[in-house]
């Protein structure tokens, strides 16, 4: 479609960019955090840097319990520059149908 002609080349810059701004996400080693069927979330992690990864491939939003998060709060690395608390290793993320997030884990 038009919309997805037109969009597509902008998130793929823009992930572009998310990842050379973050040596975890181009160097990190993987850690899987969840998989489903049609979700997955996972950790690139560096000495300096860990990037929680979320994908959701099913046609409709999800919300994702996510367990054993470390760290106090996340950041995106994409446009939307949203803020997620991590409390006692746990966090809520919300994806949109056929959505990707990218955070950046913070300790402070």
């Amino acid at each position: 479609t038009a919309a997805l002609s037109s969009t597509l080349p902008a998130f793929i810059r823009e992930l572009a960019e998310a990842r050379a701004a973050s040596p975890a996400l181009g160097y990190g080693s993987y850690r899987t955090v969840l998989v489903s069927q049609r979700q997955m979330v996972f950790l690139r992690e560096t000495p300096d840097e860990t990037v929680l990864v979320a994908l959701n491939s099913d046609s409709e939003p999800v919300q994702l319990p996510l367990k054993s998060i470390p760290g106090q709060h996340l950041t995106s690395l994409l446009r939307d520059k949203s803020v997620i608390d991590v409390k006692g290793g746990a966090a809520s993320i919300n994806l949109p149908a056929y959505g990707t997030a990218v955070f950046r884990v913070h300790e402070i």
